[in-house]
This record gives C-alpha cells, sequence and structure tokens, in this order.
C-alpha cells in the first residue's frame, strides 16, 4: 500500500469518526457508541493479521494504540448513554 492510499484512507476514516461522534453520537445514540467500537475493531483486527500474513509487525502498533485510546473513551461514556435509553 502506498502512502497516498494510506493517507487517504486515514483521512477518510477520520472524517467518518467525526461526523459520528460530532453528530449521533453527541446527541445519545447508543447505535453510534457500537458503530465506533466495531470500527476500531476492525481496524485493529486487520492491523493485526499483518504478523501472520505479512510476516512483518511494522505498521501494527499505531492501530494499537488507536484502539486503546478509543475503547477507554468509550468506556469512559457507558454510563451517559446507558441513562439516555
Amino acid at each position: 500500500m502506498s502512502r497516498g492510499t494510506a493517507a487517504a484512507w486515514a483521512a477518510g476514516f477520520a472524517t467518518l469518526f467525526l461526523f459520528v461522534v460530532v453528530g449521533p453520537y453527541r446527541r445519545g445514540d447508543v447505535a453510534s457508541w457500537w458503530g465506533i467500537l466495531v470500527a476500531v475493531l476492525v481496524l485493529l483486527g486487520i492491523a493485526a493479521l499483518r504478523v501472520p500474513l505479512l510476516g512483518t509487525g511494522l505498521g501494527a502498533g499505531a492501530p494499537l494504540v488507536l484502539a486503546i485510546v478509543v475503547v477507554l473513551a468509550l468506556l469512559l461514556d457507558v454510563r451517559r448513554l446507558g441513562a439516555r435509553s
């Protein structure tokens, strides 16, 4: 994958993430919470597959850090979303 493709993918994911967080997630939509979690877990899963499929761990660290930060942020907000349901 070229750096340009990776940058385009990252920009697209970041834009989608911001639209979800600023819109439905902020209003308390529980489905958006699950959407963010699933998206980050898919990213982490694909990044983790780099090791057995490509034989390299290069590039797998950043998605792991992102997943940890996002999951922690989501867990901190579980009560707020649970109260609105």
